[in-house]
């Protein structure tokens, strides 16, 4: 089952995918609130066009409709 929730679905250093159901500020602002990036900048919206799988960031989300997919970095 899809939670109502961002959920992220890959995680690294310094990137962060995320499955949301909020807009992309209001993804952000949850991705700030509940992971600590550790830097000055923090965890703010990729500015790269695409996914490392070619996928363009954001995307729709191919599981539930309603969703999209966010890249982070920090």
């Amino acid at each position: 089952m899809i939670s109502d929730q961002p959920e992220i679905y890959g995680e690294g250093l310094c990137y962060m995918s995320v499955c949301s159901p909020l807009s992309v500020e209001d993804t952000e602002a949850w991705v700030r609130r509940h992971h600590i990036a550790g830097t000055k900048r923090g965890w703010r919206l990729s500015s790269e066009k695409t996914f490392a799988c070619g996928e363009p960031n954001p995307s729709p989300c191919n599981k539930a409709a309603g969703r999209m997919h966010y890249l982070f970095d920090c």
